[in-house]
């Protein structure tokens, strides 16, 4: 197998492997999903991507824990226009499926993509998660 075809094949698995949440949405008014990984899904109590879109009505806002939404909005502005590599950094809470409420750590990446727009990739880490691991 040469390095190319590796390449291709470790980058093709990498969006399930990763050990975090990875969710990619559009940057516009209504910040529609586009595409959210197996550990996202799974850390979200939700079965499948459609179970996922159906809770969240395929919004990221509707992540987010209605008291914590105003200020993740505005901290995610804020950081992208300060910063040149268009990068953010916020700590809140999200609703499982369930009802449950956990904390999440996102690191977001606002970039152009030719043919989609500009989208967020955002790559979450669960809190609960990461205390167990230290």
């Amino acid at each position: 197998m040469t390095q190319e075809q590796i390449q291709h094949l470790v980058l093709q698995q990498m969006p399930e492997h990763l050990p975090g949440g990875i969710l990619i949405y559009r940057d516009n008014k209504r910040e529609e999903i586009l595409y959210a990984n197996s550990w996202f899904i799974s850390m979200m109590g939700c079965s499948s991507f459609e179970d996922f879109m159906e809770l969240t009505g395929g919004i990221f806002a509707n992540l987010v824990h209605p008291d914590d939404r105003d200020g993740v909005e505005r901290d995610i502005r804020e950081q992208i226009a300060g910063s040149r590599s268009k990068l953010d950094f916020v700590n809140y809470r999200i609703i499982r499926k369930d009802g449950s409420i956990r904390r999440v750590e996102e690191f977001g990446h606002r970039v152009f993509i030719p043919g989609v727009g500009t989208v967020f990739y955002v790559f979450f880490l669960d809190n609960d998660t990461k205390y167990k691991i230290y």
